[in-house]
């Protein structure tokens, strides 16, 4: 990647708009590239818990690039590049199942204000400012402008913003609620907002039960304090973004609790599968695959060393693997040990 610089620190991803020549406005290569590092930021293997996001050099992003080089069949209308190029970009960071801490390392201007204004967290430094700069060109804002501030600052303030195109410092933005921290340079920035992304990637999962998923619970509840917690679409948001446990019952709510506060660090996606075989078997299976873990065949030399312990006469040794030995018998905690040990297994 050429206009984006993405990588891995621990469980944090940073990634950086990277085109400091024009205050890394954004242009159809930059919008390909950061698609391509949220497949990358997204994919469980690499064990991203929290995503950083900032600019190289002086400025975090200057908004769209109107001297880009891109191709005439990407231009289009602006109606056209904002439905194509910025807007999935922008839900997806929205959906992204994991906090966002952004660092406002100077201008944030047009679009690269919305950019900035994803982040759960948004850090600043102390001489960075804000500008809804649309209005400069004869535009009305987008990128989720329109929504955001009015929610963020109030009607009037998101008004003046838009109507005025002038610049927003950041330690105004910090007294209006847009800005969380502030800090006074660059390297306090880069320090504090590292500091904040690996706190929140360094917190266990939570589990949670939410009373009215249905239709039906939903008008049960409507009486009760519980309906302060608001609609399911807007709660199913929530646990995606924060990677909460949404546990179905209590009884699934305790087994969750046990099992995370018993569970060491998981080291990836790739599940093994033991039991008694037969239907819980397959459900399992598909239950692992809903979820987007994965369930690779087991090595051959663990297959080698479970035919010790597990018979093949009723027994399967691949991925399921199908026992009908007793759980409490004496190769069956050994057998665990087999398959957990398997170099292409992360959990059992």
């Amino acid at each position: 990647m050429e206009r984006m610089l993405l990588d891995f620190d621990g469980k944090v991803a940073v990634l950086k708009f990277n085109h400091p020549e024009v205050l890394n406005a954004i242009g159809a290569q930059m919008l390909e590239e950061l698609s391509d590092a949220l497949l990358d930021v997204e994919d469980p293997a690499n064990g991203a818990r929290c995503l950083l996001l900032t600019g190289e050099g002086r400025g975090f992003s200057a908004g769209a690039n109107l001297q880009d080089d891109g191709s005439n069949e990407r231009r289009g209308s602006a109606g056209s590049g904002l439905r194509s190029g910025y807007h999935p970009i922008l839900l997806r960071l929205r959906d992204l199942e994991m906090p966002i801490v952004t660092a406002v390392n100077g201008p944030a201007a047009g679009v690269g204000m919305s950019f900035a204004l994803m982040g759960d967290i948004v850090c600043a430094q102390r001489d960075a400012y804000f500008l809804q700069a649309f209005g400069r060109i004869g535009l009305v804002p987008d990128g989720g402008s329109t929504f955001m501030l009015p929610r963020m600052v109030g009607w009037g303030r998101a008004v003046e913003l838009s109507m005025l195109a002038e610049k927003l410092p950041a330690e105004k933005a910090l007294e209006w609620g847009l800005v969380n921290r502030l800090f006074d340079d660059g390297e306090a920035l880069r320090e504090g907002a590292m500091a904040l992304a690996r706190r929140l990637a360094a917190r266990k999962p939570f589990a949670v039960v939410k009373g009215g998923a249905t239709e039906a619970g939903t008008r049960a509840v409507a009486s009760h304090t519980g309906s302060l917690a608001g609609s399911s679409a807007v709660w199913g948001g929530v646990v995606r973004q924060t990677r909460l446990i949404d546990a179905a019952t209590p009884d699934e709510l305790l087994d969750v609790a046990v099992t995370a506060q018993r569970l060491p660090g998981v080291r990836g996606p790739r599940v093994a599968l033991v039991g008694r075989g037969g239907g819980y078997s397959v459900l399992a299976a598909d239950a692992v695959a809903r979820a987007g873990l994965e369930l690779p065949p087991l090595r051959d030399a663990t297959s080698e060393r479970l035919a010790a312990y597990l018979p093949p006469a009723g027994n399967s040794i691949r991925n399921p693997v199908d026992s009908d030995i007793a759980w409490d018998a004496d190769g069956f905690l050994p057998a665990l040990g087999v398959v957990g040990a398997d170099p292409g297994i992360d959990i059992v």
